[in-house]
């Protein structure tokens, strides 16, 4: 990187500043099954709905809850923080499952949903070279278009660690209303 040269009106300093890190992400165009969706991302997603939210009477308090048979996500306000928690867990066969909870910024969320194409280059570019997508955030999520897969990419097949969900115009605006 060639060192830029600013001038402070007294002297001339040179600095080595990585401004990479700040620079948008650069999409890339995943591998594709079915003719339109990422082969990380799992066929059944479609069957993910907005059910509601949990029955709070603050907006500091609110879920927002997703479900289908094999997932159930919550999204909620993380406790004395401007952060918010995505919060999941996967039913497998034979009584297994896997959870997790994935911390994130309301710019995180409106980029997750489609919301915002917001994305920084330093977190996500190297996922985006490897599996393709719009925008990624190495251990948050990775989205092309609107097949979304929380906290990375997968196999797409049955038995992923991950989330994969197909965001729909009623995901997006229940997205927008709990944010807001």
């Amino acid at each position: 990187m060639k060192p830029k040269e600013i001038s402070t009106g007294l002297i001339n300093v040179e600095t080595t500043l990585d401004l990479s890190k700040f620079e948008q992400i650069i999409s890339r165009l995943p591998g594709l099954k079915f003719g339109r969706m990422p082969v990380w991302h799992h066929h059944h997603s479609f069957k993910v709905d907005f059910v509601g939210y949990n029955n709070a009477n603050s907006p500091q308090n609110k879920t927002l809850i997703l479900e289908s048979n094999a997932i159930e996500v919550k999204i909620y306000r993380a406790p004395e923080t401007s952060a918010w928690i995505f919060e999941y867990k996967i039913r497998q066969p034979v009584s297994m499952f896997f959870s997790g909870k994935v911390w994130m910024s309301k710019e995180d969320l409106e980029t997750v949903f489609g919301l915002s194409n917001k994305c920084e280059k330093m977190w996500g570019q190297g996922i985006l070279d490897s599996y393709g997508g719009d925008v990624a955030y190495q251990g948050k999520y990775i989205r092309y278009k609107n097949f979304l897969n929380v906290p990375g990419p997968g196999t797409g097949d049955d038995g992923d660690p991950n989330v994969s969900i197909e965001i729909n115009d009623v995901i997006k605006e229940e997205i927008k209303f709990l944010i807001e």
